[in-house]
């Protein structure tokens, strides 16, 4: 009856004032439909109501806004931009911020901001990333009782920051994997000198504090980005190596650059004595470059060919490494001790480099350690103890190698993996040593069929879906040991097999096709997923040892039976629609019809259930389809079909 009640009486106070004043001053109502181009960039005013997420009456977002006004009764709007943005115009064009308006029917405005070109990071780069824990067994639990990784960040600033809207990533190539939510800024904002803390536990249905992926207690990245429109800006970005159980990694004091591993975790808390016991410093050692299948590369100290590690030191004070643990199973960091029994040998100089000989040959010296590497693929761990815990220096996983070919940093120390051309063991990374980083293969998707009845065979004499792949560069390319995916968020979907080189090698110029029929007994040349008709995303990509690099990627629509979609000419950015398909040959007039040139038509806005919007030539309120000329010459669309 309440409720009753207050819905009614809203129309009854307007009839009930409208009668009073009479019809020579307030003779009827209309409705005024406000909204803003982003939520995140700013708001509208109406007379003394400010429009956000606590404004009386919002349920869920807060635009579009709607409310019924006396018409002839004048009243103000005013477009209030955010920090870090601009007004720039009202949707009918006005540019005015503060307007007065006067309603006869129903209006609609949507206040659209820009990015203030001087300010492209409002207050974003005093935010960092002051601590995580990336196994939590047994630590901190979140507010559904779960013991979940978590990642804390800290506002070094004088100011209030709101982190709704910003991007984050466990992936540095991926800077747009997870965005924070706007829609509760109680909940995402810092203020001075405060903290807020993130769950990644890959529940964001739990809370705006809860993320879309999870920390890998083995090593990745974290990071924090603002889209400024164009590009993702970096704010703060790390990664990291092994990670032990209940064990957090945190900057000393907070916010500076100094990071430490936590026996005492404190998310939500100072980083300092009062909370925290004494921090382990930890040197700036890098796992600098190794080889993991030496046969005829460089020998050690007996000239023999073994596998070998290289530590480099990036810090400015020497580090003896005696007495430090080195392991290539993630599961025993603690593998086998580096002697602690001949100082001038195991001390790194600052700016210096070391190499172990992985050769289970420690009787040949105190550079000699207990295991070998495998080429088929394993780990690397540094690490040193104290008071009885284990705390990682740094760490690798690594896949398969190739023969008498290093995997090194470059530069030194840096987060970069590169296959090495020349061997630099002991020496820097760079070109003064003869060493120049294996370039971005010039590879190209660039033909491919997602439907295929009756055009091409494989050699099983099957009509499959199939990609080609074609090498631009000067230079031959090894396809094995690349990633092929169909889902451009599972990169390594398929590792192309490095079991049959002679199969997966492109020369200059030439052409490799893939057949996408998840039938990889079939062959190298089988992928495990099927192409969708329907339209999805086709990727390649190298694995640098930290990420995943893209070397192509295309996102498709809806294809036709037996019509492939191709580059023309090979390896340009320009697709058609190819009327005869050329699998591993050229897309040219030689081979194929003259391409179809697809217009760049939008399907771009339609109303499907007209009630009471605009009106046909008929005057009739009918369903509409916009359809939006994006290029720069005039289309017909005339004889073209929908459905």
């Amino acid at each position: 009856k309440m409720n009753e009640f207050a819905y009614l009486r809203e129309d009854y106070i307007r009839d009930h004032l409208m009668g009073w004043f009479g019809s020579g001053i307030i003779s009827d109502t209309a409705w005024i439909t406000l909204d803003v181009s982003n939520i995140a960039h700013g708001t509208v005013q109406i007379s003394t109501i400010d429009i956000n997420y606590r404004t009386l009456g919002v349920q869920t977002a807060p635009y579009p806004w709607e409310g019924k006004y006396f018409t002839d009764i004048p009243f103000d709007i005013i477009a209030k931009a955010k920090s870090g943005y601009l007004f720039d115009h009202w949707s009918d064009g006005d540019t005015s911020t503060l307007r007065t308006i006067t309603l006869s029917i129903d209006t609609a405005f949507t206040a659209i901001f820009a990015i203030d070109s001087s300010n492209t990071s409002p207050g974003y780069n005093d935010l960092v990333i002051n601590e995580f824990l990336a196994s939590n067994v047994s630590d901190t639990i979140d507010n559904y009782g779960e013991y979940e990784d978590w990642i804390e960040f800290y506002n070094t600033s004088s100011d209030t920051i709101d982190m709704g809207g910003l991007f984050m990533s466990d992936d540095l190539s991926d800077p747009g994997k997870w965005q924070i939510p706007i829609s509760s800024p109680d909940s995402t904002i810092i203020p001075p000198g405060g903290f807020k803390v993130f769950f990644a536990d890959k529940d964001p249905e739990q809370g705006v504090l809860h993320l879309d992926f999870n920390l890998s207690s083995t090593g990745e990245s974290i990071g924090l980005f603002h889209y400024n429109g164009t590009n993702f800006v970096a704010i703060d970005t790390l990664n990291y190596g092994l990670q032990l159980d209940d064990i957090s990694y945190g900057r000393f004091a907070d916010g500076s650059p100094n990071w430490y591993t936590m026996t005492t975790t404190t998310p939500g808390m100072p980083n300092d004595t009062t909370t925290i016991q004494t921090p382990v410093e930890i040197p700036e050692l890098f796992i600098n470059e190794f080889l993991a299948d030496n046969d005829s590369d460089i020998v050690d100290n007996y000239a023999e060919h073994e596998d070998w590690i290289e530590i480099y030191n990036a810090g400015v004070n020497p580090v003896d490494i005696g007495g430090f643990y080195i392991s290539d199973d993630f599961t025993d960091p603690a593998l086998y001790q580096i002697p602690d029994t001949y100082p001038d040998s195991t001390t790194i100089a600052p700016g210096g480099f070391l190499v172990l000989w992985a050769d289970k040959d420690e009787e040949q010296g105190i550079l000699h350690v207990d295991f070998k590497l495998g080429a088929g693929g394993e780990q690397i761990i540094l690490s040193k103890q104290s008071g009885g815990l284990t705390y990682i220096i740094d760490s690798l996983s690594f896949n398969q190698q190739n023969t008498d070919t290093t995997f090194g940093r470059f530069p030194d120390g840096s987060a970069n993996w590169y296959l090495m051309g020349t061997t630099t063991a002991g020496l820097p990374n760079d070109t003064s040593s003869g060493f120049t980083p294996t370039p971005q293969p010039q590879l190209f998707i660039n033909e491919f069929l997602a439907s295929n009845n009756n055009d091409t065979v494989d050699n099983y004499q099957e009509y499959e879906d199939w990609i080609e792949i074609y090498n631009a560069g000067s230079t031959s390319v090894q396809l094995g040991g690349l990633f092929i995916t169909d889902d451009l968020n599972i990169r390594n979907k398929w590792q192309i097999p490095v079991n049959q080189l002679d199969s997966t090698l492109i020369t200059p110029g030439d052409f490799l096709v893939f057949f996408a029929d998840e039938d990889t007994t079939q062959g190298v040349m089988h992928l495990n997923f099927k192409l969708s008709s329907n339209g999805e995303s086709i990727g390649i990509y190298e694995y640098n040892g930290n990420n995943f690099v893209g070397i192509d990627s295309i996102d498709f629509g809806l294809q036709l039976a037996d019509v492939s979609y191709g580059r023309f000419a090979d390896g340009s950015p320009n697709w058609y629609t190819m009327t005869t398909t050329t699998p591993g040959m050229p897309n040219d007039t030689t081979t194929i019809q003259t391409p179809v040139e697809i217009p760049e038509l939008y399907i771009n806005e339609f109303l499907a259930d007209n009630d009471s919007d605009i009106v046909d030539n008929y005057a009739e309120h009918e369903d509409w389809i916009e359809i939006y000329n994006a290029g720069v010459n005039p289309v017909d669309i005339g004889g073209f079909y929908i459905s």
